[in-house]
């Protein structure tokens, strides 16, 4: 919008630049197509966007439904940059600039696709406050019914936590023995989840270090009972991952040992699991 003053010194607005580009549609619409664009800057990082929505709810406050309605609009913008790029190079296929937009549009798409479309509303809700926790009415039971009520010792591992000095931190497997420890001693040992980890920090390095955990670590007696949460199949890992797939959750798990076969379905109220060393 251009702007001038008048007489009396008051703001007057003189003309609007680029009437093509307004459209009357959810205003969430504009976010989208900046956090789409921001994803050819993200190195392979969907929750790159993350800040520029919360800076956004900041000044603008958005309703939950918008921020539901956010990522896949943010797909669909990667879908559409992709097709109108493969349209116009059979247009004008000798156009240099169309060739090297669509190596960043690609870049966007793929970026955007990488991820289910419930794990980023998840995060997205999350990082402006409005994540939704579980309730008891939709059907999940305890995982470790033999656990319930007994008290795990959290472990901080963190960039402040009082286990780390001298270095200690870069010794392989600090994390694994400071819980072992813990365990050894309260019984149950367990890390936090999303707290940034000082042991995965990489000096000098020219990729993001995986410092985040989206996962907890948790030291229990062997032999403690693991009981599916809610209905689903059972399914093995080449890496030692025993997956729980329901029908509107997935449970992943390491270090247990199975009783069922793989592709087998379990009920939420039967023992079909037994955890292993940890």
């Amino acid at each position: 919008m251009v702007w001038q003053r008048d007489a009396q010194r008051h703001w007057q607005v003189q003309g609007v630049i680029d009437f093509g580009d307004l459209v009357h549609t959810w205003r969430i619409a504009d976010l989208s197509v900046t956090c789409a664009a921001l994803l050819h800057h993200a190195e392979g990082d969907p929750f790159a966007i993350l800040p520029a929505i919360q800076a956004c709810h900041a000044v603008t406050p958005l309703q939950h439904q918008e921020l539901q309605a956010l990522w896949p609009l943010i797909v669909a913008r990667a879908a559409v940059l992709v097709l109108s790029s493969e349209q116009q190079q059979r247009l004008d296929p000798d156009n240099s600039y169309l060739l090297k937009n669509a190596e960043h549009e690609w870049e966007i798409f793929h970026v955007a696709t990488s991820v289910p479309f419930e794990l980023m509303e998840a995060a997205i809700l999350n990082s402006v406050g409005q994540a939704q926790a579980a309730t008891a009415d939709q059907g999940f039971a305890p995982l470790l019914p033999g656990l319930v009520g007994r008290e795990f010792a959290l472990i901080d591992l963190g960039v402040l936590s009082p286990h780390f000095e001298a270095g200690n931190w870069e010794q392989p497997g600090i994390d694994q023995r400071l819980l072992q420890e813990a365990a050894a001693v309260h019984g149950l040992a367990a890390s936090r989840y999303g707290q940034y980890r000082l042991s995965r920090t990489r000096p000098d390095s020219c990729t993001e270090p995986e410092t985040f955990p989206l996962h907890v670590e948790l030291h229990v007696p062997l032999g403690t009972a693991v009981e599916a949460p809610f209905a689903g199949t059972v399914w093995l890992g080449v890496d030692g991952e025993l997956r729980l797939r329901g029908s509107d959750a997935d449970v992943r798990l390491w270090g247990v040992k199975t009783l069922l076969q793989p592709g087998a379905p379990c009920s939420s109220s039967r023992r079909s699991l037994r955890s292993k060393a940890r």
